[in-house]
């Protein structure tokens, strides 16, 4: 089992940019002010959201995790800091996004565009 952080690292998340305000606008972070912010901040929601919903957290093993619909990584930067995993993968119908997100998402984990 590979973990997303090694004890007393940083977080791998925290280490990755956040993406550029006009995919965060893209996405459906349509707040004028802060619309990265609240990008973040809906990562943390929904990813926490998930997490809880799970049983014994977020543990899958050595598999690997499909993203469908991915964006710019909302979800998959969560699971990223506090998944244990040995790949994460996602995939988008937006080639923006995923050329954004393939630059910043470390090996071994990768995203590819779908029809």
């Amino acid at each position: 089992m590979r973990s997303a952080k090694a004890p007393g690292s940083v977080p791998l998340v925290s280490r990755l940019p956040p993406p550029p305000r006009e995919l965060c606008e893209y996405v459906g972070d349509r707040n004028r002010d802060d619309p990265v912010g609240s990008f973040l901040y809906a990562s943390e929601l929904c990813g926490g959201q998930f997490a809880a919903a799970l049983p014994g957290g977020l543990d899958f093993g050595d598999g690997r995790v499909l993203d469908f619909g991915c964006g710019v990584g909302r979800f998959l930067r969560y699971l990223l800091e506090h998944a244990t995993v040995g790949q994460l993968e996602g995939c988008d119908i937006d080639e923006r996004c995923i050329a954004w997100l393939s630059a910043h998402l470390p090996a071994p984990h990768q995203v590819f565009p779908c029809g």
